[in-house]
């Protein structure tokens, strides 16, 4: 692999390193280095309950982590399991698939007897998604997340008032400013804001029948 082609910015930082100290690499989130430093103190919100480690595992534990800061704590462990037999029976080359996801919430594919079932409304947003109408939308509802992909592959969530990106040990803001943050983890994007979500799926909780 030619780094010095493929990733410049990378090779300038490994050829600058010095003796005894090392860079953090998170597959699946395209950060290189520690990220705390990218967010205002005074903009970490409620902690995450699940960081991302090793695997390329965002497209899992944003969407726990997001079911977990909704109340949805059972179905937030469930889908964390579901992650850790994907990653325990794959290649670490291997990344999930949104289609991973919904055989999950939406097919209760890995339902078993006694569990609790995933109740949702799931809606897949029309392509090409605006990113910045995806901000806007449902911001006071609580019980509403967007669970998408952005250009650089990474995945992330909305809910509330709160980005839920698994790279943080916290929510961010939910604005413009961390959205280009989120997408940008690891270089630049030349993307315009409303341009950066490839890929999104709306939950809306089903009542359930007292």
């Amino acid at each position: 692999m030619n780094y010095k082609e493929r990733d410049p910015s990378l090779c300038k930082q490994i050829c600058n390193l010095p003796i005894g100290e090392t860079i953090k690499f998170t597959p699946g989130s395209s950060d290189i280095t520690s990220v705390k430093h990218l967010v205002k103190v005074d903009d970490r919100g409620r902690p995450n309950k699940f960081v991302q480690g090793k695997e390329p595992s965002c497209l899992f534990l944003s969407l726990a982590n997001a079911l977990h800061l909704s109340g949805e704590e059972q179905l937030a462990f469930k889908i964390v399991q579901v992650s850790s037999n994907f990653f325990g029976s794959k290649e670490v080359c291997d990344k999930p698939l949104m289609r991973d996801i919904l055989f999950t919430t939406k097919s209760n594919g890995y339902h078993e007897e006694g569990e609790r079932r995933f109740k949702f409304k799931i809606n897949k947003t029309k392509h090409p998604v605006n990113a910045l109408e995806i901000l806007q939308n449902d911001m006071f509802h609580q019980d509403i997340i967007y669970h998408c992909v952005l250009t650089n592959s990474h995945s992330i969530c909305f809910v509330g008032s709160m980005i839920v990106d698994p790279v943080f040990p916290y929510t961010l803001p939910r604005n413009e400013k961390y959205l280009r943050l989120c997408a940008e983890l690891n270089k630049e994007s030349l993307e315009k804001s409303e341009d950066l979500i490839v890929q999104c799926y709306k939950y809306s909780k089903v009542k359930r029948n007292n």
